[in-house]
């Protein structure tokens, strides 16, 4: 573009005066717009500013095209800063911001405004601007705050001073570190979110990955690989599993989220999911990466509802509805684009919905020997040099991985189903460890891992055993049982009105209404801090148990309430309600 000044001491004037005329209706002298006016038929030369403008960037953007604009006044005082379309589009809107910039003055009108736009407009390259770090499915990038990752070429390029990144395609605009954002707060979450190359390779980094959180390091590494490649396995599975941390103060919990999160850049500040309020405002990080991974501390089953279904949902690929601003009633829902780590010292055992959406890891340990500690500050120096070089490592076998994923996960998958077809398990809670299982079968020729299949195997296994046996005692199934033990044991029950014992093809079948009992069901979760569930869903839950019998109407003197029958000698082994009324 400075082809067509002649530049001097830092000023910048037309270097054909008559061609931008005929071309644009003015020319530039010394850092001003001057037009040529017709005034009783003589020509004059208005000075109509005290700046000239410049345009090397339009912004291309869903949301808010923009231009980065340099201006400089007749002082040589200079700025860039970026402007919407609709900004730059009306002269009141252009002179406010130009204004509050420093001493801009513009006294020309619209259409003066529009032939100044011809010309700056005329050189502008396009640049696409990055509104969410990670992972780019449109461009097959991977981008961090301060340069983005060519995945087909395998070459990192960084950002210029604009942040902008130029390829041989097309060009980047990245806004987190850009000069023009320089004292934005906007942008805090996204400038940790940079690329820091340090020394390690991926096997240095895993095996005192491993060492130090032993035993739960190689179930957190195939995890955070498996993040790294979440867009594949949603799409194929539809959904995408939470990894829990569960233990006591003090255990390793958030040294070993901490080593995670520093993957990628700078460490990310974790969502506090007790302050309910603030967490909800927050789970708007969720949709500012994507295959990456984010942290929701301090989880307890007493959390604000909207934060347990905001969970649930999240394993779905949903976050956190907002409502528009509009007259439609129309809402947005954040999309999740990345790996969900959930720390807490209370087991997420409220639902069982909830539940099988995790892969639980168990933090107990709370000494460490002098080795142990001397291990772990060696980590910690390999992370403070960097390890953002290792997403790289992983990331260029993205199409290696996405060829084999489908196939690799039903073989998994259905191995693991085999090994527990004599247990009560959910496939959900299959499926979420297979995941693991094939991040290992599918890279273990491209990365060297610091363990064998048949470790992994053995953990996954033991963490569905330990899901298994959880859930045995937290289903719904069976709080609704120790509700109904609780109700007999204080004698809230009415024979005849709220149940009835029969003997029926030489079984003893006790029949429940669950219209009547339902209500003191929900008062008795209430009281032990679980959640109800709705009583259809209470109704199939228990419909699908083996001590289900039939449900019909039943005659109770000049009544015939609708029943569910129970066997009750298989019930009475655990609940022996007889003995209670």
């Amino acid at each position: 573009m400075n082809n067509q000044f002649i530049i001097k001491d830092g000023f910048y004037s037309s270097k054909n005066q008559n061609n931008d005329i005929e071309k644009y209706g003015f020319y530039i002298d010394k850092n001003e717009y001057v037009f040529p006016e017709k005034i009783k038929n003589d020509y004059k030369e208005i000075h109509k500013s005290n700046f000239i403008l410049m345009n090397e960037y339009l912004l291309q953007s869903k949301t808010k095209p923009q231009r980065i604009i340099k201006i400089i006044n007749t002082e040589k005082y200079e700025i860039e800063f970026d402007i919407s379309s609709k900004e730059l589009a009306s002269v009141y809107g252009f002179k406010g911001i130009i204004e509050g910039k420093g001493n801009f003055v513009f006294e020309g009108n619209q259409r003066d405004l529009d032939k100044i736009k011809r010309m700056i407009f005329k050189n502008a390259k396009n640049a696409k601007e990055i509104q969410q770090l990670g992972f780019n499915n449109e461009f097959n990038i991977y981008s961090f705050s301060n340069g983005i990752y060519l995945i087909d070429n395998d070459k990192f390029l960084k950002i210029n001073d604009l942040g902008i990144v130029k390829t041989d395609k097309r060009n980047y605009y990245i806004p987190a570190l850009s000069s023009i954002n320089i004292d934005s707060n906007e942008f805090e979450n996204y400038k940790k979110f940079i690329f820091i190359k340090g020394p390690v390779n991926f096997n240095k980094w895993s095996k005192l990955f491993c060492s130090v959180y032993k035993p739960n390091g190689e179930i957190s590494i195939c995890y955070l690989i498996a993040s790294l490649f979440r867009d594949i396995i949603y799409k194929e599975l539809s959904c995408f599993p939470h990894l829990f941390y569960f233990g006591p103060p003090e255990t390793g919990k958030s040294m070993c989220y901490e080593s995670i999160l520093s993957f990628f850049g700078k460490r990310q500040k974790p969502i506090g999911l007790e302050n309910g309020s603030t967490a909800v405002a927050s789970f708007r990080k969720l949709d500012q990466f994507k295959n990456a991974i984010i942290v929701l501390n301090e989880y307890k089953n007493s959390i604000d509802k909207k934060l347990i279904g905001m969970i649930k949902s999240a394993y779905d690929g949903d976050g956190r509805e907002t409502g528009n601003y509009s007259n439609d009633n129309k809402t947005n829902t954040t999309k999740i684009g990345s790996g969900i780590i959930i720390a807490g010292q209370e087991l997420p055992t409220q639902e069982t919905a909830m539940f099988t959406r995790m892969i639980l890891q168990s933090f107990y340990k709370t000494e460490w020997s002098n080795d142990e500690k001397t291990q772990y500050n060696n980590l910690k120096t390999i992370e403070s040099n960097g390890l953002t070089q290792i997403i790289i490592e992983i990331i260029k076998h993205r199409a290696y991985f996405q060829n084999n994923f489908s196939e690799l996960f039903k073989s998994t998958s259905k191995e693991l189903k085999k090994i527990f077809k004599y247990k009560k398990i959910s496939d959900r809670s299959i499926n979420n460890v297979s995941i693991l299982l094939s991040v290992y079968n599918i890279l273990n020729k491209k990365l060297d891992f610091p363990f064998n299949y048949n470790d992994l195997l053995k953990k996954v296994t033991e963490l569905i055993e330990i899901q298994i046996n959880i859930l045995d005692e937290n289903t719904e199934v069976t709080i609704f049982w120790e509700a109904i033990q609780y109700l007999f044991s204080n004698h809230k029950l009415t024979n005849e009105k709220d149940y009835i014992f029969k003997v029926e093809n030489n079984k003893e079948i006790i029949y429940i209404s669950i219209s009547q009992i339902y209500p003191n069901y929900v008062d008795y979760c209430s009281k032990i801090n679980k959640t109800s569930i709705a009583k259809d869903t209470l109704i199939r839950y228990l419909k699908k148990t083996l001590f289900f019998f039939i449900d019909k109407n039943i005659r109770i003197g000049f009544r015939t309430p609708w029943m569910y029958g129970f066997y009750y000698s298989d019930l009475k082994e655990k609940y022996d309600f007889k003995n209670n009324i």
